[in-house]
């Protein structure tokens, strides 16, 4: 549900802003949690960090953090060393307010991610839930900055998988949740994702079934920014919402597309759209 600010899972509770709640940059909101998005990427990949990590406390990176939900998964389940950093001054306080609540400690970094921020394969693994909202350009300086992804949704997350290379031990996971267009076979980040991160694997799962660009366009903005939305459409027919695992492979890169059997407690793209709406209010108002 859109404005809720507390939420409970897997032996986590966390605090966030509501979405509706008047920012500024310099006092930017903390993004809510949706089961589809942040607990639902958690199941697809635990299994197989928890495999790949048993009796060891791996090196875990949060790349920006917002309230810590992941870093403080792992540092639960995984007794990660965890370390999230975030720009936002806002989400830094809140994921540290949410390791006191739940009794765990995280290590805390306030600064844009860069290759600089961490020693050559610091990490075991790391995490990213990047901003990928799809948004004309002229709407960017008044979204909040968990939104702010780049116009096509993908231009941050291809920044912090480049960096990521150089942070992520040979034998090390990452994994991610994106919205991401794509054609008729599958979404782009199949297009970079082997080619920044060579001889490793990349699983991934459709969260939701994929949506036309042009559905999912005219729900959110209607006969509006035709400019913007055609262009769109032309270069990404099909919208993908996606979690996926990036892991060391003996063989050439390899993607596979899995199948989730996890229970989304009825969420759907009609939620998506809501949320994406509520985010443009920002720009209206």
């Amino acid at each position: 549900m859109l404005h809720e600010n507390t939420y409970e899972f897997d032996g986590i509770k966390v605090l966030t802003d509501k979405l509706n709640r008047l920012r500024s940059d310099d006092n930017d909101n903390v993004m809510e949690i949706f089961y589809e998005e942040q607990p639902a990427s958690w199941l697809f990949v635990m299994d197989a960090l928890k495999k790949g990590f048993s009796g060891s406390a791996p090196k875990f990176l949060d790349i920006g953090c917002g309230c810590g939900i992941f870093g403080l998964l792992a540092a639960k389940h995984l007794k990660a060393e965890v370390t999230a950093i975030d720009i936002s001054s806002r989400a830094i306080e809140f994921t540290r307010e949410n390791a006191k609540l739940n009794g765990l400690e995280l290590n805390l970094k306030h600064e844009a991610y860069s290759k600089e921020s961490f020693a050559a394969n610091a990490a075991d693994i790391i995490c990213m839930n990047p901003p990928f909202h799809i948004y004309p350009r002229e709407f960017e300086t008044s979204l909040p900055q968990h939104a702010r992804g780049g116009s096509d949704g993908q231009t941050e997350f291809k920044s912090q998988l480049t960096i990521a290379f150089s942070h992520l031990s040979a034998n090390g996971y990452l994994f991610f949740v994106i919205m991401c267009g794509g054609d008729d076979q599958q979404p782009d980040f199949c297009n970079y994702i082997p080619s920044i991160f060579k001889n490793r694997s990349l699983v991934y799962t459709n969260i939701l079934p994929p949506i036309s660009s042009r559905d999912f366009m005219f729900q959110l903005y209607g006969e509006k920014y035709q400019y913007f939305t055609r262009n769109y459409e032309a270069s990404f027919p099909w919208i993908y919402y996606c979690t996926g695992l990036v892991k060391a492979t003996s063989d050439s890169s390899e993607i596979t597309c899995k199948q989730h059997s996890i229970d989304l407690k009825g969420r759907g793209w009609s939620d998506r759209i809501e949320l994406h709406q509520a985010i443009n209010e920002h720009v209206i108002n």
